[in-house]
């Protein structure tokens, strides 16, 4: 069962995580509030660069089209809240390095990544 997921009509993309993700932040899942909490209490803890406090999980997987690893989780810091699914498609070692690759990546980057979001749009000439 643990790839049974990612060759089946179960599939679910990075985009389709971090939705998941923010409605059971919002405690907007079809279980209850006291159980969202739970699952939510459960997900391991990271630091990560900036002083972001970083919670997710990482997950991987060896198919025919590949090796995948993942990080999805979320980021808070100073009261701002950040949702994050990274994928990392390739060729490492092992799904298990592919997944090492997705956190630790997210880890050392988040400050910037998080900056790159909060920058508003260059203005555009009429």
């Amino acid at each position: 069962m643990t790839r049974a997921w990612l060759g089946s009509s179960l599939r679910i993309s990075p985009d389709g995580q971090a939705r998941f993700l923010r409605a059971l932040l919002a405690l907007r899942r079809p279980a209850s509030p006291q159980a969202q909490r739970l699952a939510l209490e459960i997900v391991p803890a990271f630091a990560a660069a900036g002083g972001w406090r970083v919670r997710g999980k990482t997950g991987a997987a060896e198919t025919r089209g590949g090796t995948f690893g993942w990080f999805v989780g979320w980021a808070d810091r100073d009261g701002r809240r950040v949702v994050f699914a990274r994928l990392v498609r390739g060729e490492p070692s092992s799904a298990a390095a592919a997944a090492a690759e997705a956190r630790d990546g997210l880890l050392a980057k988040l400050a910037t990544l998080a900056e790159t979001a909060e920058a508003p749009a260059p203005a555009r000439a009429p």
